[in-house]
This record gives structure tokens, C-alpha cells and sequence, in this order.
């Protein structure tokens, strides 16, 4: 896909000019680690300016970033100013990413590619400098739990829904690694599973996650899961709310305040409030 990746630079240098201090590649797309077989359809590429003031604005965010599709790939291009990489404000109103998540995706070569420009990695905070906002990391994997359910019952796309459940259960994991871990850099899926085998081995966390993780490595790998797909997304769900519950990972949440953390979470994520109340009323008959 190299033609692809240069086609993009081209278009990027076109446009920004001199404007442009660093561009590079994240996530699984650029990931040499992952599996000769890993099915890779999002390419994921970070444009680093000295400023962003001349990019058009969006009504709804201030945020800057463009999707694309190109060669059946879908293309997400986050845009920041090298200013808002060392100011964590600034960076919030360029950027829907979480911060400290996107320092560390930046930071460490083995989480990105340098495809132009400068490499300003020693320019970043490093990992001992980061206060991770751990909420935030948590409210991303139930977004895309969230996202799996409103997929399959208002959108009837179960591909699209089965690719959301695997980008839950992924940031969700990556939540326990850099949780449980302080000196944790890495973003890649392989060592993050790594990681969770150590993990439960220590007795640090219950073993199913780490089933549960590897389903959705292999359907990213086979487009297939092996465990039954809605008996699979049920077992995450009860294994997120079982564990807020009893404060494994996270404060302690009795139903009452897991149903107002859910409503405060992106405007309300109502698909896994609907099957709650709905589990709820069933337990209280």
C-alpha cells in the first residue's frame, strides 16, 4: 500500500507546505508486530503543523480532523500543532483523542512510523510525565460497546457492529495495561495481550478479559470469531459491570451511579443503558 501512503503525503505537502513539521503513521495499519494475516482496513495518520489555524473549522467541534476512503480503506487524519503536543488544554480543543494515549502513540517508535517530516519525539513528554485520564480511556471502550449495539439493532450492519465490539474490547485493554502498570508505553494489540497474560497469571485480573481479548485478535485475523458473537459481546458487558461493581479497575458503582456515569458518557450510551435498566427490572420482579 505504499502508493496509497505516498499519494496522501503528496496531498499533504501540497497543501500545508512548510507548514508541515512531522506526519506519521499510528495503529494497527503501521504496525509490524501484528500478524502476516492481520486484516487491516483503517489507516490512521497524524499531521503535525505549526499551527492549525488556517484548516477549516467544523460547526460542531474545534476539533481537526478529515475521514477519507480510498482502495476500500477507511482513512482517519487527526490534525495538531506541535504546540498542542506539549499543553494538554490546547491539545483537548484540537483533538477528540485522549491525550496522554496519543503522546505515548507518538512518543515510542514502536507505536508509530515517521513517514515525513521531523522526528520530534525527543520534543515529548515522556511516560513518567503523563497523568493518564483514566476515566476518559474507560468511557472510549464503552463508546464503541455502545456503538456495536446501535450498529446491529438500528443500522442492521453486523460487520460494522463486530468491528466495534473488537475496538472496545482493544481500548478497553489498553485501559487495564497502562492502569495496572505504570511505566506501560506501548499501543500495539500484541504486547497490550502480553501484557494481560502476565496480568492474570499475577492474579491481577480475572482470566476472562484475556479470552475475551483473544476472540476478537483472531476475528481481526480470520474476519471470524469462534465463541457465538452475541454470547461473546454479553460476556464483555457483564465482565465491565461486574468488575465497576465490585471496584476492580475503577470506583465503585452501585447500579444508581453506573446509570448517570453511562447517561454523562458522550450524551448518553443508550443501547447499554436500555439493556440495563431492562436486566435491572427483570432482577428486581
Amino acid at each position: 500500500m505504499k502508493p496509497l501512503i505516498d499519494s496522501l503525503i503528496k496531498d499533504f505537502r501540497i497543501r500545508f507546505d512548510e507548514n508541515i513539521v512531522s506526519i506519521f503513521g499510528i495503529g494497527s495499519f503501521f504496525d509490524k508486530t501484528l500478524p502476516g494475516d492481520w486484516i487491516k482496513k483503517d489507516i490512521d495518520i497524524v499531521v503535525i503543523l505549526n499551527s492549525v489555524e488556517t484548516l477549516p473549522k467544523k460547526d460542531w467541534t474545534t476539533a481537526k480532523f478529515e475521514k477519507r476512503q480510498s482502495d476500500g480503506f477507511n482513512i482517519w487524519i487527526g490534525y495538531n500543532s506541535l504546540r498542542s503536543l506539549l499543553n494538554k488544554d490546547l491539545f483537548s480543543r484540537e483533538s477528540f483523542s485522549n491525550y496522554a494515549w496519543s503522546i505515548l502513540d507518538l512518543k515510542y517508535p514502536q507505536n508509530s512510523v515517521l513517514l515525513y517530516g521531523k522526528d520530534i519525539r525527543s520534543d515529548l513528554p515522556k511516560r513518567s510525565d503523563l497523568q493518564f485520564e483514566f476515566d476518559d480511556i474507560l468511557k472510549r471502550s464503552l463508546y464503541h460497546l455502545d456503538q456495536s449495539y446501535r450498529a446491529e439493532y438500528r443500522e442492521k450492519n453486523m460487520e460494522i457492529s463486530k468491528h466495534a465490539l473488537t475496538k472496545a474490547v482493544f481500548k478497553f485493554c489498553f485501559y487495564l495495561s497502562v492502569f495496572f502498570e505504570q511505566n506501560f508505553t506501548s499501543t500495539s494489540i500484541r504486547t497490550i495481550a502480553k501484557q494481560l497474560n502476565r496480568f492474570v497469571k499475577e492474579g491481577i485480573i480475572k482470566k476472562k478479559i484475556l479470552e475475551i481479548l483473544r476472540e476478537c485478535i483472531l476475528y481481526r485475523r480470520t474476519n471470524q470469531f469462534r465463541i457465538e458473537f452475541h454470547t461473546l459481546r454479553m460476556d464483555f458487558m457483564q465482565y465491565l459491570i461486574s468488575n465497576l461493581g465490585e471496584g476492580t479497575f475503577h470506583a465503585r458503582m452501585n447500579y444508581p451511579t453506573l446509570i448517570e456515569y453511562l447517561e454523562n458518557s458522550y450524551r448518553g450510551l443508550e443501547y447499554i443503558i436500555k439493556l440495563l435498566k431492562k436486566a435491572n427490572l427483570k432482577n428486581n420482579v
